[in-house]
């Protein structure tokens, strides 16, 4: 039943353009951040394929008699389209019909979280924790209940316990993986990453994460990497192209590669469509100045070959 119930939540299978890690991801990592969400930011519950609202029952008949399955079908409509009030009409269904089971209290502590009723939310959460204690999902609802009261020691608790009883929940990797950074704890940070990666190959932003953490710890090759693999899984990403092109530029020394991750960058900024800023303008003076560059390299290039043919015919 634990699976089935996993896999309905879809926590660790999603990618970034259902997960809501933040409201623009894209635009947070060009603040260089070293993780896709804001430190403050709750990481919000993931829900999976969105489901139509109308799998969101209006009345109590709707529900009544169900098997838990569907019920959690309805109540996972209830979230994702934040129908707070028919997510607690469900969820006190669930609680009545399977009294034994921790779902009931789960859904009402989401409820009362989209009501920003949190104190309610800890309470009914820690109801289902003493229903199934060794579930990591439930301590992970609980970690972002603690955070939201500003709870923060415990919230964190919360999240090394998820991992313990569940190491496949990414969200709770990125957070403590973004804690991590705050203490500069790079190690750490750099391992709950590679973790999430494992369970998400996919997502683009996790790759960027852990690019930046490279990068704090000096590893600039492997920062390069896990840019270039970012850019496999996202080639339309700005920011992307922009921290490579740097690092080719100023530790690879590879002035032709950086100056084709700039003009590239440039092309995407183009085909956007949006206003010209600043961010164009410094790409645009990049631009320039390796192709300077480049063109003073070559001149002593020719120059230097000249001298050795001249040389050669004396």
């Amino acid at each position: 039943m634990k699976t089935q119930f996993l896999a309905l939540f879809m926590l660790v299978s999603v990618t970034v353009g259902c997960a809501e890690m933040a409201s623009k991801p894209e635009s947070f990592v060009a603040q260089n951040s070293p993780t896709p969400v804001a430190t403050k930011d709750l990481y919000k519950m993931r829900w999976g394929v969105q489901a139509k609202v109308e799998d969101c029952p209006q009345s109590v008949v709707e529900t009544s008699g169900l098997k838990l399955p569907r019920l959690n079908q309805m109540a996972v409509a209830c979230a994702q389209n934040k129908k707070a009030d028919r997510l607690e009409m469900v969820a006190n269904q669930m609680a009545k019909q399977f009294v034994n089971e921790p779902w009931g209290p789960f859904y009402l502590s989401v409820a009362a979280e989209q009501k920003a009723e949190f104190t309610r939310a800890l309470w009914m959460i820690e109801l289902a924790i003493k229903k199934s204690p060794k579930n990591g999902l439930l301590y992970f609802q609980r970690g972002r209940v603690r955070w939201a009261l500003q709870e923060f020691a415990s919230g964190i608790e919360d999240y090394n316990t998820a991992l313990k009883f569940d190491d496949s929940i990414v969200d709770a990797h990125l957070f403590l993986g973004q804690m991590a950074i705050e203490s500069h704890d790079y190690n750490a940070a750099q391992k709950h990453y590679v973790a999430a990666l494992k369970i998400e190959q996919d997502n683009h932003l996790i790759a960027i994460a852990l690019g930046d953490t490279a990068k704090l710890m000096g590893q600039n090759q492997a920062a390069i990497e896990y840019y270039e693999l970012a850019s496999q899984l996202s080639p339309s990403n700005i920011d992307i192209q922009l921290r490579l092109a740097d690092l080719y530029e100023n530790f690879k020394k590879d002035g032709p590669r950086a100056l084709d991750l700039y003009r590239r960058a440039r092309n995407l900024i183009l085909e956007s469509r949006h206003p010209a800023s600043q961010q164009e303008f410094d790409i645009n003076e990049k631009i320039k100045k390796l192709e300077s560059a480049m063109k003073v390299e070559k001149a002593k290039l020719t120059t230097a070959r000249e001298s050795q043919q001249g040389q050669v015919k004396q």
